[in-house]
């Protein structure tokens, strides 16, 4: 059975550049632009994975995962979130922007994330952490994280 990813953000170009990384895996790739887009993809076919950007135009990344979490029928897909939000670790963040970014990151966990990573982000990261979260268990296939696929 093949791993379904649904990603999920309203920049096309980075869309299609994850959409290409993620097609030299084992995964079949489905996208959306927007939140009201993601959650009638989820309903159609039920991913084994979301990567969500949490800003976007209408209905926010945020508000897509507390619904997916507030439906039984959903609830278990695991998010992962990749966002401009939350980047704890760029280089000389004052105090204020520190605190609102990690409040960022921490409000994904809280509606349901089960990991946020920040943009940009590097290719291999992404994909170790994809593995990971498929491997864990929150999906029903099974992917070795030390793999180099």
């Amino acid at each position: 059975m093949t791993t379904k990813i649904l990603i999920v953000d309203d920049d096309t170009m980075l869309v299609a550049m994850l959409e290409k990384i993620l097609h030299t895996q084992p995964y079949q790739i489905s996208t959306a632009y927007s939140g009201e887009e993601a959650l009638d993809q989820v309903r159609q076919a039920k991913p084994d994975l979301i990567v969500l950007d949490i800003m976007m135009p209408g209905m926010d990344g945020y508000e897509v995962c507390e619904r997916l979490k507030s439906d039984p029928a959903t609830a278990d897909i695991p998010v992962l979130i990749l966002s401009a939000k939350g980047n704890i670790d760029m280089p000389r963040l004052d105090k204020e922007q520190f605190e609102t970014n990690l409040k960022d990151r921490l409000h994904g966990y809280e509606v349901g994330a089960i990991d946020f990573l920040s943009k940009p982000v590097g290719i291999k990261e992404l994909l170790k952490h994809i593995q990971f979260l498929l491997w864990t268990g929150d999906c029903e296939n099974e992917h070795d994280p030390n793999s180099d696929n």
